[in-house]
């Protein structure tokens, strides 16, 4: 009987092994990311897919300050979009309570909050 549970242990395990792997590889690579090039901001998807970047946040004190993108930018594939520093400062950035607050700086810790447009498409028939 101990050989019987081990002969059904070890594919189990095998198999729980490589669904982990392959849950973890398939969210790192659906991800967006963003990094200063001189005095721009470049966003970036790590595979190409549609995605739609809403906001840009970047911590402030203890919190985050964030700005929304109107109209939001929409990826289409790994060239990305990129936003100047001018554009940066231009958007209308506010803390946690929705007070104004000086937009980031070059090279400050930003970060995007997105969607990946072909996931949560709408089914149409």
């Amino acid at each position: 009987m101990k050989k019987t549970s081990l002969f059904w242990i070890l594919p189990l395990l095998i198999v729980a092994l490589l669904a982990g792997v392959f849950l973890y590889v398939d969210k790192s690579l659906s991800k967006v990311s963003i990094s200063w090039r001189d005095t721009e901001l470049k966003i970036y998807p790590c595979i190409e897919r549609p995605y739609v970047v809403t906001h840009l946040i970047c911590p402030h004190e203890f919190h985050y300050k964030s700005a929304a993108l109107e109209p939001p930018l929409l990826i289409l594939d790994s060239a990305g979009r990129t936003l100047t520093y001018d554009q940066i400062q231009k958007l209308k950035w506010v803390d946690y309570l929705e007070r104004d607050v000086e937009p980031p700086e070059i090279g400050d810790d930003i970060s995007a909050i997105y969607y990946c447009a072909d996931i949560t498409k709408k089914r149409v028939k």
